[in-house]
């Protein structure tokens, strides 16, 4: 029985200790609510320090790829005569097409923006996590405008012409593309890059 009641005792200090222990490492751990950073100082630097690697890589995919795909657009788009005068039937629907392939070429250097970005980040500030998620976030709001730009059926109404769909080849007549694209980038943008919402919440709006 004294045996038994030396045993209990322990084990009642034992799972004191534990409590103890753990207690102060719950209070570090809270989490905002709204922004959900860390409250412990300590705890929000390790953690940004942490994925800042992992968002480096993520975005310099993403710049590379925007780069090739809108590359490859561009070229496909001159091959076929897309930014040619007798390809419209209009001046001012040729003048459309060649401010929308202008600003296919700015999207295509948003992706070197972004791989640029990232290697100089690496460079020289590689221990400034927090500009690497501001830096993406604004090359994200950047993009959302010239992806709007791009769209030849909403540059033309934009210009003045009701339907856009009797100025060039069949590809006016697809109205899908900016809705797309635009969700594609903001998915994109919450999913793959590990970016917490209250530094994205501006791209959502």
């Amino acid at each position: 029985r004294t045996f038994a009641k030396m045993r209990w005792a322990a084990k009642r200090r034992f799972l004191k200790g534990i409590a103890r222990a753990r207690q102060p490492q719950g209070e570090q751990c809270k989490i905002r609510e709204v922004s959900l950073r860390f409250e412990d100082g300590g705890l929000e630097n390790g953690f940004v320090q942490r994925v800042s690697p992992q968002l480096a890589k993520t975005s310099f995919r993403v710049g590379l790829i925007c780069l090739l795909v809108t590359g490859c657009t561009v070229i496909i788009a001159y091959l076929n005569g897309y930014y040619k005068r007798n390809y419209y039937t209009s001046e001012l629907g040729h003048l459309v097409g060649k401010i929308a392939g202008v600003f296919d070429v700015v999207l295509a250097l948003w992706g070197v923006s972004v791989c640029a970005f990232v290697r100089v980040h690496q460079r020289f500030r590689p221990r400034s996590p927090i500009l690497l998620e501001v830096g993406m976030a604004l090359h994200l709001l950047v993009l959302v405008p010239i992806g709007i730009l791009t769209d030849r059926w909403y540059m033309a109404r934009m210009v003045g012409i009701d339907d856009p769909s009797n100025i060039g080849g069949q590809e006016w007549m697809s109205t899908t593309w900016l809705p797309l694209f635009l969700d594609v980038v903001v998915t994109t943008s919450h999913i793959l890059l590990p970016i917490r919402w209250y530094i994205l919440w501006p791209l959502a709006l």
